[in-house]
């Protein structure tokens, strides 16, 4: 009886992983990994695998169960937890990763709690270029303290009655959205949501998680329809769901390019929770894109000073640091004051190394603020970049036509490895070295084990060829390509070489390819093919792709093609509206790019680039006007002094 009580007792402080699997090979291992040392069982139930799931378990001595799988969640995750031996419960996924070695586990399970709300990181984009989001879920808890999971899909934990919950000291690192199989769950799971629903229509929380899978795969419309219908009954919501909501509507408005709804509803949002940080930031992107520059970035500042959401939020990571300060940077990069891109920038690098999207931002402003020799001290100050990210700063140089700065990297830093000699051909292919370029790139072709920098390099060559008319070798390299890169390159090849063999048509998300090529073709000074590229291009172009677009032009020097584009626009947004005046003032229409300049003041006078601008416009003219001795347009002093005194020009005082 004393043993067995002891037994009893010793189970008190032990910790049952309890997982559900099918075909995670690729993940299940680093999940294990993670936990041990943490639990004192592992549970796996398998629902169906294919693949060495099962034997990958084994290695870590797993108790496993098999499962039929029935589409349903709930059903597979309390089966099992009916087979853990212990009391306390930690439910993980394959494609997770628990971050616990600061815990005291002992202490933790002694203080008297029963469930643990641990903080779920989502981790999305790429290693390199990272978005992330947290929420909260309860994934410890006692076995008692529970009735079980219940919903066929995002399953929720149901409470027994007056538990005692806390917030445990620990985190988990979610992979999911890195795996290539994502779209695939999404399918399934839009499937099983779209049954329950109907099911039970009544059911807030399963039309809530229907409305985000359909947002994740982008139908906007539809995700809106079901969000506002929840809107409009928040009343019956629980505060963590309301709070979900509010965030997922406002993004999902913003896609559609509601920003006047997104501002009502996050507006509502920051009045029942105040320290929200989420919504103001997403209010900064709303006046963003709106044109309201100075009001973004009065609310980015304020996102900084309110720092971080709760940890009870579901939060994008660095809403109160990196995110508002790397958009502060890049707004005074648009401006053309890259004094302050560069120290706001390089605040953003400063709050997360990890991710690089700041880091190519600060590198392409200093660049442009020292020059392409001198730049390496601005970056100097933030951090010393590893090797693996200077190839990313090769390609954002080149993509913003700094092939100077691009050849200076490469000269400096050395041998990049297996990415130096596919850098140093982009390189040489953007300074008109196109022989060495191909060759660099076919000896590479040879050497590479690896499918994507052989599909990278052989997209290269057909841009090569292309531009030489070789249009058997480009035939020759379309064949090393997949997916959507060979559907957009497939296209072009056959529009050059007037083939009537049938393709696909192009997809949106193809857009990205059509600017490589072109911006590639006016690097080879071939306008020709260039717009040959872009006529492949059938959607009504948006508000977006008209902004790369006209940069790109503007910055290979394609004006009038810049002002062509820009023409088309019935009721452009600020920032189109001040890229026209841009082309008009690089075609020597200096008047009506002055004359464009005062209406945005006008109609946007947050928009600080409106009044750049101006400067840019009047000073043409006094150029223009200095043969005639007219050297100051006191008129425009004065309009200057004014903006300086009512502080539309403070920052750049």
């Amino acid at each position: 009886m004393a043993s067995k009580m002891t037994e009893m007792g010793s189970n008190l402080k032990k910790i049952s992983l309890c997982m559900i699997v099918r075909n995670e090979e690729n993940n299940l291992r680093r999940c294990l990994a993670s936990a041990q040392g943490f639990v004192d069982e592992m549970v796996v139930v398998d629902t169906g695998s294919t693949d060495s799931t099962v034997s990958i378990a084994r290695e870590f001595g797993a108790r496993i169960f098999c499962l039929t799988w029935q589409d349903d969640f709930s059903l597979a995750r309390n089966f099992a937890l009916a087979q853990a031996r212990y009391d306390w419960l930690l439910v993980l996924d394959a494609d997770d990763e628990l971050r616990w070695q600061e815990v005291d586990k002992g202490e933790l399970l002694g203080l008297g709690f029963d469930i643990y709300i641990c903080r779920i990181i989502n981790c999305a984009g790429s290693p390199l270029f990272q978005r992330e989001t947290t929420h909260p879920q309860p994934r410890l808890f006692k076995k008692n303290a529970v009735k079980g999971y219940s919903g066929a899909l995002h399953e929720q934990l149901v409470y027994q009655d007056s538990v005692k919950i806390a917030v445990a000291p620990m985190s988990i690192i979610h992979y999911g959205y890195f795996s290539p199989g994502e779209k695939d769950r999404t399918s399934r799971n839009t499937a099983i949501l779209e049954k329950q629903v109907e099911k039970e229509p009544d059911n807030q929380f399963a039309r809530y998680t229907l409305a985000m899978e359909r947002f994740r795969q982008g139908r906007f419309e539809q995700a809106c329809s079901e969000f506002a219908k929840l809107f409009n009954d928040v009343d019956r919501m629980g505060r963590g769901l309301v709070t979900e909501l509010v965030r997922a509507y406002s993004l999902a408005l913003m896609s559609l390019g509601d920003y006047e709804q997104a501002m009502d509803v996050t507006g509502w949002g920051r009045q029942h929770f105040p320290a929200y940080t989420d919504l103001v930031y997403l209010q900064a992107r709303i006046c963003y894109q709106m044109g309201d520059w100075v009001e973004a970035i009065n609310l980015f500042r304020l996102c900084l000073e309110m720092g971080e959401s709760p940890v009870d939020f579901c939060t994008a990571v660095g809403v109160g640091n990196r995110l508002p300060a790397a958009a502060i940077g890049d707004i005074f990069s648009r401006c053309g004051d890259y004094d302050k891109a560069v120290y706001w920038l390089a605040q953003a690098q400063s709050y997360y190394q990890e991710d690089i999207s700041p880091l190519l931002k600060l590198t392409v402003a200093a660049v442009r603020r020292k020059g392409s020799e001198k730049f390496y001290s601005e970056i100097d100050k933030v951090c010393k970049i590893p090797r693996e990210y200077w190839q990313h700063l090769v390609q954002a140089l080149l993509e913003v036509g700094e092939a100077a700065a691009a050849r200076k990297v490469l000269n400096d830093v050395g041998n990049l490895g297996v990415y130096h000699d596919y850098v140093l051909a982009l390189v040489e292919f953007s300074q008109r070295q196109i022989k060495a370029c191909k060759s660099r790139l076919e000896k590479m072709l040879k050497t590479a084990t690896d499918a994507a920098d052989m599909e990278a390099a052989a997209a290269q060559l057909c841009i090569c060829c292309w531009v030489k008319s070789d249009w058997a070798g480009a035939a020759r390299y379309l064949t090393l390509l997949r997916g959507s890169l060979a559907r957009v390159y497939v296209m072009y090849h056959n529009t050059l070489t007037q083939s009537e063999e049938e393709h696909k048509g192009l997809k949106r998300e193809d857009f990205q390819s059509i600017l490589h090529i072109l911006r590639q073709m006016l690097y080879a000074n071939k306008i020709g093919l260039a717009k040959i590229a872009l006529s492949l291009w059938t959607y009504q172009l948006n508000a977006l792709e008209v902004v790369l677009l006209a940069q790109t032009l503007l910055r290979f020097g394609q004006f009038r093609w810049a002002l062509s584009i820009l023409q088309q626009e019935e009721q452009p947004e600020a920032e189109i509206e001040f890229l026209y005046g841009k082309a008009c003032l690089a075609c020597g229409k200096a008047g009506r790019a002055i004359k464009i300049f005062k209406n945005l003041v006008l109609e946007q006078p947050g928009f600080m680039p409106a009044y750049m601008g101006l400067v840019w416009g009047n000073l043409a003219l006094a150029h223009k006007a200095s043969c005639q001795g007219d050297l100051k347009n006191k008129a425009f002093q004065l309009q200057l002094d004014h903006w300086l005194r009512t502080g539309y020009l403070s920052d750049y005082a």
